[in-house]
């Protein structure tokens, strides 16, 4: 429809609605116990039983952590790699930990061999001073050490 054209009943209704478009706009009213507010160009609404967040925040779940509440990522970045540089730690310290029991498995055995060693040593020694302790000559002592 074209304004401003001679028919009466045109401009009638053109002159209404260009009236009552912005009559409509500034008047308004809320229900119950609600109240308008004006809003400026990235205004944002939130309700009562809301959070108001910024737009680069993450939204949850309600309950998704516990009692204790959220934590910034910066602090979750840096507590996990804490956690990473302490898991770090904690598998050199098993390496160096086996490493020393292996080293610990190798002196038993060796000292095994070395206390088996000696009760040989020990047993001939007792064997020979038995052997010349009978002996009834030189010639009898003699064959001992062989």
């Amino acid at each position: 429809m074209k304004c401003g054209s001679r028919d009466a009943a045109r401009f009638g209704l053109c002159a209404l609605l260009a009236y009552a478009i912005p009559m409509a706009a500034a008047d308004f009213s809320c229900p119950g116990y609600a109240r308008g507010a004006c809003l400026s160009y990235g205004d944002t609404v939130c309700g009562s039983g809301t959070k108001c967040v910024d737009q680069s925040a993450t939204c949850f779940r309600a309950y998704t952590c516990n009692y204790k509440g959220f934590t910034c990522k910066s602090d979750h970045d840096r507590l996990v790699t804490e956690h990473e540089s302490l898991v770090g730690e904690f598998n050199q310290l098993v390496r160096r930990g086996k490493e020393l029991a292996d080293e610990y498995d190798e002196l038993v055995e060796q000292h095994n061999a070395l206390m088996e060693t000696y009760a040989t040593l020990d047993r001939d020694f007792d064997d020979f001073k038995t052997c010349v302790n009978s002996a009834r000559s030189l010639a009898e002592a003699r064959n001992c050490a062989l």
